[in-house]
């Protein structure tokens, strides 16, 4: 049974299925004795976890250029949902988050909210005002927070 689950595991990693490779290869730990197919097994986990990190990157990067690019055609609220949503998967926000979300809320019109979100932006990283400064939509915000 645990080599069937280990091939079932090895068959799902070359499909690059690594979330359900690494669930064979842990129930083939869990139901082995066999040290060498345990040591294996581990060390595909080990693999599937940084596959897996690094396909979470790729679409953190994807859904914020699709977000530069909504904000770019001015579709503020699609860009304001597509950050929300890459968010909610990630614990700690960036001054990247936090900018082109102010960007969003400031393009909908809602200035509070693009004030509050540029200076959590310029919180993490302080050279963010002189993007900011730049920033058509942003730049009569970003003037009275440098003022300060």
């Amino acid at each position: 049974m645990a080599v069937k689950l280990f091939e079932e595991g090895l068959s799902l990693l070359a499909k690059k299925d690594y979330k359900k490779a690494m669930e064979k290869f842990n129930k083939t730990v869990e139901q082995t004795d066999n040290l060498q197919l345990v040591a294996k097994c581990k060390s595909f986990i080990n693999l599937c976890k940084e596959k897996i990190k690094e396909t979470e990157k790729k679409n953190e990067e994807i859904d914020y250029g699709y977000a530069v690019y909504l904000i770019n055609n001015g579709k503020f609220e699609e860009s304001k949902e597509i950050l929300e949503e890459t968010f909610k998967k990630k614990k700690d926000k960036t001054d990247t988050y936090y900018y082109l979300y102010a960007i969003a809320e400031a393009g909908s019109n809602n200035h509070v909210n693009a004030k509050k979100y540029l200076q959590k932006a310029i919180s993490h990283n302080p050279s963010i005002i002189h993007l900011a400064l730049k920033e058509p939509l942003l730049k009569d915000i970003a003037v009275k927070i440098a003022e300060k």
